[in-house]
């Protein structure tokens, strides 16, 4: 920078690239894979603020069965749902569970489920519309078939890809 006086000497930036430089969407989407229940599901990695073992959770009165209650993350009082519970897919075992903190917005929650290990790279196009989703014990009904986006293959199998902006704001995860 070179002082002229009382002034400094201004700069102009410029673009060193043409429109064609421009980076493009990503080719590849992440998910992590975890089990909720008998069934296994893909949970967008853009949704996930942490993963965290099932700690101590505080039970509240008058809440829906799937709400387990609230628990301290790092400073921050965050309601814990029971994932498999809500979906109608069994219940979460705590000495196994993982909590997977999901946010979107302002919303915020720690979903219970089971095992959470594996991160699963997959192109968005390949997502398959969730109309044929059939789960052990028959096909996806209720609360499940609100909050799929779609099945993505994961070698051998198909995944469901998990909803969370929906399911996050949906009102009965909560209230019941």
């Amino acid at each position: 920078m070179h002082v002229q006086g009382d002034e400094p000497e201004r700069f102009e930036l410029q673009a060193w690239w043409g429109p064609e430089s421009i980076p493009l969407a990503p080719a590849q989407e992440r998910a992590l894979l975890c089990s909720v229940g008998s069934a296994r599901f893909a949970v967008p990695i853009h949704y996930l603020r942490g993963v965290e073992a099932y700690g101590a959770v505080t039970p509240l009165p008058h809440v829906p069965p799937w709400v387990l209650g609230l628990t301290n993350v790092r400073g921050t009082v965050v309601g814990v749902v029971d994932l498999g519970r809500f979906l109608e897919l069994g219940e979460v075992q705590p000495g196994q569970a993982r909590l997977l903190l999901c946010g979107d917005g302002p919303r915020l929650a720690a979903l219970a489920v089971g095992a959470a290990r594996e991160v699963l790279d997959y192109p968005p196009a390949s997502a398959q519309p969730a109309a044929t989703l059939a789960l052990p014990g028959g096909a996806a009904r209720g609360r499940i078939a609100r909050f799929v986006a779609g099945l993505i293959q994961t070698g051998t199998a198909a995944v469901p890809l998990l909803a969370v902006g929906q399911l996050l704001a949906d009102e009965e995860l909560l209230t019941g």
